[in-house]
């Protein structure tokens, strides 16, 4: 099985995964190098997730915790954990 890898603005090539599998604590990666933590994962649908991430600076001014609706199937940049 070979790992999945996605390209970011700014960043180039970052390990993926579906966002079905996405999980509480871990951490996104989005282009331009901005992070954000997940702190709940819930499904919307049978084709949704909704995924509340929790941002280290807040982009662009905007809040701290955001919710975001994914579709399942959507590769996602994350960090490793070590």
């Amino acid at each position: 099985m070979t790992e999945e890898t996605i390209q970011l603005q700014s960043v180039g090539w970052v390990p993926a995964k579906l966002a079905v599998n996405v999980k509480v604590g871990d951490t996104l990666m989005w282009n331009f190098g901005t992070t954000s933590e997940v702190v709940a994962v819930r499904e919307v649908s049978a084709c949704f997730v909704e995924v509340t991430e929790k941002w280290e600076a807040k982009p662009y001014g905007g809040p701290s915790e955001t919710k975001r609706k994914l579709k399942k199937t959507r590769l996602v940049g994350y960090v490793p954990k070590k």
